[in-house]
């Protein structure tokens, strides 16, 4: 097994597509990845190499990963990301509001270390056949009762310093998510409604982003999690970035 990082934009089979073509050895070999990250993250991913690896991948579970995670204040989508439908938006307080963020922060520091996770649309989850992000892409939504729940942990949560983003800022983000993921990801709904969002928020100027670090148990989905900060808090908040930075397999 190897560890490779994958970019921000690129998908995991572009990401082992990009290994074999750099790395003659690798060519002819069979490769896999172990632990999908989405278009919108980046960081390490653990790629399995040669048929004796690959037979024998149910050895590699249990993997506690560790993030570093940026929450944009003050808008939600349906994907929990930048690259999702924009849904709600909070035009009653200042996005860069100390107090707020004081308060948002204190709710993830305080949220219960062991509990039970829905599987989200945005997972690689089989569902009546397909993947649930299938599902999600063709525009259904499988309700909760029929989506697997995980039991989870967070082992370690650091909140990290804040930063205030402009609103260029964000524009640009956007863009620059469009121009790389290609007519992928319901790429035209999804820029068309944050463009629809710029248009109607011109009274707003700066963000606040949150960041912190977290270290979960195998089966936790970091946007799910922010969600339910965001559900406790009443603050619509979306995943702005994510980064994974390590991958450890219990492999006794």
């Amino acid at each position: 097994m190897i560890e490779v990082y994958k970019k921000k934009y690129q998908t995991c089979l572009e990401m082992l597509a990009e290994l074999r073509k750099d790395n003659d050895v690798l060519s002819d070999e069979t490769l896999s990845y172990n632990g999908i990250l989405d278009p919108m993250a980046e960081g390490i991913v653990p790629v399995l190499v040669g048929d004796e690896e690959n037979k024998n991948r149910d050895k590699f579970t249990g993997s506690v990963k560790e993030y570093e995670v940026e929450v944009l204040v003050g808008i939600s989508t349906d994907s929990g990301d930048l690259l999702g439908v924009v849904r709600e938006q909070d035009k009653s307080q200042k996005m860069k509001d100390e107090r707020q963020s004081d308060e948002i922060s204190k709710a993830f520091v305080d949220y219960p270390r062991e509990f039970e996770q829905t599987v989200p649309m945005h997972s690689n989850r089989k569902v009546r056949g397909k993947r649930l992000w299938w599902w999600m892409l063709h525009g259904e939504i499988i309700p909760e009762s029929e989506r697997p729940i995980n039991s989870v942990k967070i082992l370690d949560l650091e909140m990290l310093p804040s930063r205030i983003i402009t609103k260029n800022d964000l524009v640009n983000e956007i863009e620059t998510m469009n121009a790389n993921i290609g007519e992928r990801f319901r790429l035209k709904l999804v820029y068309d409604s944050w463009q629809g969002y710029f248009s109607n928020s011109s009274e707003i100027e700066d963000y606040r982003i949150l960041k912190f670090r977290i270290k979960v148990s195998s089966g936790f989905y970091v946007r799910t999690f922010i969600e339910s900060v965001s559900k406790i808090t009443g603050v619509p908040l979306l995943m702005y970035s994510l980064k994974r930075t390590k991958v450890i397999f219990n492999t006794n």
